[in-house]
């Protein structure tokens, strides 16, 4: 099929035994690193990323990133991997960039980007010490074209100050904390 999410919502609607599924913040959502058309005959590897928001203290918890002199944050997670869930991802990540067990909470915002799906979901820390996660990434042990990733708290005062990726998801974040989260995922398109 030539489009995800027309793919996406015809596997919603069929019953084929041929990808997994899962339901999350009443909307359902492809665990697995593949899509497969009606009849199961080409799969298509597309990469998903999964991340969690966790709030501390009125600070949201960031990776800050370098790379090629442009400094931005993103949120903690990582690329979903083969046979991992959503969920599986957030947790993994959380402890390999920050050092911290999670509790995964809704998914809050799916983020399309350049035809990829990045999944944002709540998570609230049960243990751990921030800081101490021992990624590739947080030890440098990525070829130095990557940049540098480093765990921070970014005060709630300051998100729309920093260039935060994606922002909506950072809006989201402070709207929040006057409207409370969106009963159901929102789905953000971003276009560049």
């Amino acid at each position: 099929m030539s489009n995800l999410a027309a793919s996406a919502e015809n596997k919603r609607h069929r019953s084929l035994n041929c990808g997994k599924n899962f339901v999350a913040g009443g909307r359902q959502h492809i665990i697995a690193n593949y899509i497969v058309d009606f009849y199961c005959a080409e799969v298509k590897l597309i990469v998903t990323r999964a991340a969690a928001i966790i709030l501390k203290d009125d600070s949201l918890a960031l990776i800050k990133r370098n790379r090629a002199g442009q400094i931005y944050y993103i949120f903690p997670g990582g690329q979903i991997e083969e046979g991992e869930s959503q969920i599986e991802t957030v947790v993994r990540e959380s402890k390999e960039e920050l050092g911290l067990e999670v509790n995964v909470g809704p998914l809050v915002a799916e983020v399309i980007f350049k035809g990829k799906s990045q999944f944002h979901y709540l998570a609230e820390v049960i243990s751990g010490e921030f800081g101490t996660g021992q990624g590739e990434e947080i030890l440098g042990l990525v070829p130095t074209a990557y940049g540098t990733y480093a765990p921070v708290w970014v005060p709630l005062a300051e998100l729309l100050q920093r260039d935060i990726r994606p922002l909506p998801v950072a809006e989201l974040v402070l709207r929040s904390q006057i409207d409370g989260w969106p009963r159901e995922a929102l789905l953000i398109k971003e276009s560049n």
